[in-house]
């Protein structure tokens, strides 16, 4: 079983990297230096339950700290999602059905498209407007002229 380990912690890290990548939940991501740490361990001969238990302290105190940061964040102000409707993006790509990216103040954004009845998407470098915010995506519409 020892020998296995290595391989079950770059598991852990890829199918922590896929979960993040697909969500933006920002849960998973704390899986990933935990797996790494827990990796190197057992590249060094720690044991088993060594190695588990290095997993779960620093995953435990990675959520417990971005748990933190993002109270502190929510209280300054600084997170607050409704600062962004009503604002001006441009979208970078091409929409798929529901699913595209925008950019917004220089930051791109995973972006969901409301369509107005129409067939078309909106087209790369188009001007569109958020009218929401979806977890960690942007909800868009065209922009009224």
């Amino acid at each position: 079983m020892q020998a296995a380990m290595p391989y079950i912690w770059i598991t852990i890290m890829l199918v922590s990297v896929v979960a993040e990548v697909s969500s933006y939940a920002l849960v998973s991501v704390c899986f990933l230096p935990a797996a790494a740490a827990a990796f190197v361990m057992g590249l060094t001969g720690a044991a088993i339950w060594l190695q588990a238990l290095i997993f779960l302290a620093v995953a435990a105190a990675l959520i417990l700290l971005s748990k933190t940061v993002l109270r502190r964040l929510l209280k300054s102000g600084a997170a607050r999602a409704d600062v962004l409707v009503g604002q001006s993006a441009i979208v970078t790509g091409r929409f798929a059905p529901e699913s595209g990216q925008v950019r917004l103040n220089g930051t791109l954004w995973k972006a969901r498209y409301i369509n107005d009845n129409r067939i078309e998407y909106p087209e790369p470098g188009e001007i569109v407007e958020v009218t929401g915010v979806d977890g960690a995506g942007l909800v868009v519409a065209r922009k009224e002229e």
